[in-house]
């Protein structure tokens, strides 16, 4: 048996005050819960809450991509001028990077891109893209000629040519000096020289990129 305690009248008007302000305290506690809960219907949580750090977080990785997004446009823009729509589209239906394929449009026509659909060069390649007609024909069966055919072609061609090599600075030499060459170790300076100038116009920002490229 437990024994009583004895408790003066002092010390049992003590422990009423205690137990009324505990009370009153769990009172308080409960109204400003109810408040806050009236006053944040959508369930707005604090700026250093979990839910808070995770939605900005992903607005964060949400904006940096459209930034990304939009400096590639820039850059595809910049390097084919009217033809960026269907670079754009070519890249996307071909799986490879559209900077690459409005790159190569750009240095084969020196940065003359206006007016390159009809333009044919001294070995004879044709359009945007610079297509043997060989190729062309016999190779991709398209119209060299067609802007859109050729556009899409080219990006096509430029895809089947990184998966073959794995690499896009041999896939370039190659475009420019044919598969066989480099294979055989045979591409001239001539090619990897347009490697890298076409590499070069990948990296180089939009704001910065030069005018027309300097004949080689």
């Amino acid at each position: 048996m437990i024994a009583p305690m004895n408790i003066s009248t002092e010390q049992a008007s003590s422990r009423v005050d205690i137990l009324r302000l505990s009370a009153r305290s769990a009172l308080s506690s409960t109204l400003l819960v109810a408040l806050f809960s009236a006053c944040n219907p959508l369930g707005v949580t604090s700026p250093s809450s979990p839910l808070v750090t995770q939605r900005d977080s992903a607005y964060s990785q949400w904006a940096m991509q459209r930034q990304a997004e939009a400096a590639e446009r820039a850059r595809v823009v910049r390097l084919a001028g009217k033809w960026s729509p269907l670079v754009e589209q070519s890249a996307r239906l071909a799986g490879i990077d559209p900077v690459l394929v409005a790159a190569v449009l750009h240095t084969e026509n020196q940065g003359f891109i206006d007016a390159c659909a009809d333009r044919v060069s001294k070995a004879g390649a044709i359009g945007p893209m610079q297509l043997m007609p060989y190729t062309a024909s016999q190779q991709l069966h398209v119209d060299p000629w067609d802007p859109q055919q050729n556009i899409r072609a080219g990006a096509q061609y430029l895809s089947y040519l990184v998966r073959r090599f794995g690499d896009v600075r041999q896939a370039l030499a190659a475009y420019n000096a044919g598969p066989t060459a480099v294979d055989l170790g045979r591409a001239g300076g001539e090619a990897w020289t347009y490697a890298d100038k076409v590499l070069h116009f990948m990296q180089t920002p939009a704001k910065n990129a030069s005018g027309p490229l300097l004949a080689s």
